[in-house]
């Protein structure tokens, strides 16, 4: 499998912040950073409804024109068939939340949800200091370049 092309945006879902980022993904080369945003996690983001505003938030003031894929890294399990989070320690109350679909709701765009620990891997796999290896246990690449990846049509949905 190639790596994907044009640009993206990723979303890093943290307990303290989540932070974005609008990448350009190129074949042969790591991606380039074009654009980075972030918001601290307050009560609101608790609730699956703040939680989607601040997203769609970020989507927004990273790509104003729209038409960009987004991929979201969330720390908790994913459903890999509809990318809901079903569960989430850091947010217990994001039990059954359709982070995609609510996304998708507000923002219009195409978006794809995936636990981060498995993201990152597959981001260091397909474009990271992984690639072409047999296998990946550590490195620097952040999630939110995971989420990028994902976005960027390697991922379902």
């Amino acid at each position: 499998m190639g790596a994907p092309r044009g640009e993206a945006l990723g979303i890093d879902v943290g307990g303290l912040s989540f932070k974005a980022v609008r990448v350009r993904l190129a074949e042969d080369e790591a991606p380039e950073v074009v654009a980075r945003a972030r918001r601290g996690v307050g009560e609101g983001e608790h609730r699956p409804e703040g939680a989607a505003e601040t997203l769609g938030a970020l989507v927004e003031e990273l790509d104003p024109g729209g038409g960009l894929r987004v991929g979201v890294a969330v720390p908790g399990a994913v459903r890999a068939r509809d990318g809901v989070v079903t569960t989430a320690a850091n947010f217990p109350r994001w039990s059954d939340f359709d982070v995609g679909g609510a996304l998708r709701s507000l923002t219009a765009r195409r978006v794809s949800v995936g636990n981060d620990a498995n993201l990152f891997a597959f981001a260091e796999a397909v474009g990271g200091a992984a690639r072409g290896a047999e296998s990946c246990s550590r490195s620097p690449s952040a999630p939110v370049s995971a989420a990028a990846w994902s976005s960027a049509g390697a991922l379902p949905r």
